[in-house]
């Protein structure tokens, strides 16, 4: 619908809110369908997210050692 006839509805309260909500709700929902989608491919496939858990952990892990080298270094605690 156009924007200006859309908005001549709504002073007139021709549609009001019910077709204003209907309006929200179908761009809401075409908006979360993607993410929808994706969580019900990992919700399917919990190994999928095992994995990208524990190379997150990994990851992680790593960086955190690199910081503790540098604090201990930085208190020289380094011995």
């Amino acid at each position: 619908m156009n924007m200006k006839i859309f908005a001549m509805n709504v002073k007139k309260e021709k549609d009001g809110c019910v077709y204003c909500k209907k309006q929200l709700i179908e761009s809401i929902n075409k908006e979360l369908e993607p993410i929808r989608e994706k969580r019900k491919y990992y919700e399917e496939r919990p190994e999928v997210v095992k994995e990208i858990l524990l190379e997150g952990t990994k990851k992680a892990q790593k960086i955190a050692e690199e910081t503790m080298k540098k604090v201990k270094q930085a208190m020289k605690l380094d011995y």
